[in-house]
């Protein structure tokens, strides 16, 4: 009785885990993800609610603008929820710009980089 009880949990526990994406998209052609923006983590806490790495300055990242942001909660990101029981929540996103995008200077993606590590007043996307 006990194996058939476990079983079930089991079952439950693997349907309802699931890995999930949200794509934002503007309608501008997209290039390629840069290595530095492809499936960067993104940290959270307590169910997501508060944001550890802060907001991503698109107008840094993308100084022609973006085209798409993906974020994405893989089976490591909800193995790492579930284990700290939603107390750290970490989602991997990645950012493409537009067409025709420049690559930005070194000291942009740097400080993006430790904007992200200390958060803002600021708040875009």
């Amino acid at each position: 009785m006990n194996a058939i009880k476990n079983l079930c949990w089991i079952g439950l526990i693997a349907t309802c885990s699931a890995c999930f994406t949200t794509t934002l998209r503007s309608g501008q052609p997209a290039n390629a993800a840069r290595l530095e923006n492809d499936r960067r983590w993104h940290h959270g806490v307590v169910w997501g609610i508060a944001e550890l790495s802060g907001p991503y300055d698109l107008k840094k990242i993308c100084p022609n603008g973006w085209a798409e942001v993906t974020t994405e909660t893989s089976f490591l990101n909800g193995l790492l929820t579930y284990i700290t029981s939603s107390i750290y929540t970490p989602q991997s996103v990645t950012i493409r710009c537009s067409g025709g995008e420049s690559e930005p200077s070194d000291e942009a993606v740097e400080s993006d980089t430790s904007e992200a590590a200390a958060p803002s007043g600021k708040r875009s996307l």
